[in-house]
């Protein structure tokens, strides 16, 4: 990989003011800090007090995991508005954290939309076609659809792999947004943005607008409330806080710094504080253990959810 020595200052007009970065990143870093804990906690409590018999657990855990490394990620993206030292650029050079912080910055984060499809998937079936799910729908079931809707991302990273030792792709820290990147073909980060965040966006619109279908036309909202009520809530809550990212994405935005920092940066970080939240205040299983009551879950959808 190659290195860009350009580093970040600021002097100057063309660059935002200092106390802005130092605002924007303490908040970051905080906001992070919190979401790592929470999700460690959730998952604490899925692994130690509540069963994960329940496929939909199972996903939520997954969530759990992946708001939980995002998370990680942005106190270190916190840290890097703060001063470019904490992303690896030492005394005017980027040194080789800065690639390997890039990478795993692109590879984490392009999950955020993309474990929330085992998710739909498995409310899909709970609601719709509930006794194949409640005979099929095992821990085995629930790791191979983990697994098949990894394989978009995890292909789209080893094409990105290949190149980079291939082509000697060039590792910078940009000055503007005080991140480090690597740069990558355009047609090769278009395909990696729409195959981990546009397609798993329609799919899940497309299901939950069948799930609606389904709902008004047999009159079931109670029992649905119940099927679906901790997962919906979770991923319309995650899809607000990605939007605006999935936006810039999808129409190649190019926003002025403050917006596109509060907007596609704090909001995207801070949806994985709030996840912890709705999941501590729907599920039965979290306010019977709190409550210091017992409360088995079953993968039968007669039980709540």
């Amino acid at each position: 990989m190659v290195f860009d020595v350009r580093t970040d200052s600021c002097v100057g007009p063309e660059f935002p003011p200092c106390t802005f970065r130092l605002v924007n990143g303490s908040v970051l870093v905080i906001v992070s800090l919190l979401g790592f804990g929470l999700n460690f906690f959730e998952l604490f409590l899925l692994a130690r007090r509540i069963t994960l018999s329940a496929c939909q657990n199972i996903f939520i855990a997954n969530v759990a995991v992946s708001d939980m490394l995002i998370s990680l990620i942005g106190v270190i993206r916190g840290l890097g508005i703060i001063s470019e030292i904490f992303v690896g650029v030492w005394n005017g050079r980027v040194t080789a954290f800065c690639g390997v912080y890039a990478t795993l910055n692109i590879f984490i984060t392009n999950y955020a939309m993309i474990v929330l499809l085992p998710l739909t998937i498995d409310r899909f079936f709970a609601l719709l076609f509930p006794l194949y799910h409640r005979k099929h729908f095992n821990k085995k079931v629930s790791i191979l659809i983990l697994l098949m809707t990894y394989i978009p991302n995890i292909t789209t990273e080893l094409i990105t792999t290949v190149y980079r030792i291939l082509s000697r792709v060039q590792v910078r820290y940009t000055p503007n947004y005080h991140r480090c990147q690597t740069v990558r073909p355009g047609y090769l980060a278009q395909l990696t943005g729409h195959l981990t965040y546009t397609v798993p966006f329609v799919i899940i619109l497309v299901i939950y607008a069948i799930l609606l279908i389904y709902i008004i036309r047999h009159k079931s909202l109670a029992a649905s409330f119940k099927i679906l009520r901790v997962s919906t809530t979770i991923i319309l809550s995650s899809l607000l806080w990605y939007s605006p990212t999935l936006i810039t994405i999808f129409f190649k935005l190019n926003l002025e710094y403050k917006a596109a920092q509060i907007l596609t940066v704090t909001m995207f970080y801070t949806g994985s504080l709030v996840n912890p939240f709705i999941y501590f205040l729907t599920h039965p299983a979290f306010k019977a253990h709190f409550r210091g009551k017992r409360y088995v879950t079953s993968d039968s959808v007669s039980k709540p959810r």
